[in-house]
């Protein structure tokens, strides 16, 4: 068994937490990548609008 001399964790730093009243900008990258979601999230959106609008003008013309 080996002893040691100091706590190998020593040396880290504690991070740093934000202030809770302070704002926060997004990095360039997670904006982007909430951009694409919402992009992607929208476009899902107007898919289901475009199906639920067909399946009524069948019900419809059904009739």
């Amino acid at each position: 068994m080996e002893i040691i001399d100091a706590h190998p964790m020593r040396t880290v730093k504690k991070q740093r937490e934000p202030e809770p009243d302070g704002d926060r900008y997004l990095m360039p990258e997670e904006e982007q990548c909430l951009r694409d979601s919402l992009d992607a999230y929208d476009e899902a959106v107007r898919d289901e609008q475009r199906n639920v609008a067909r399946r009524l003008r069948r019900r419809i013309n059904a009739r």
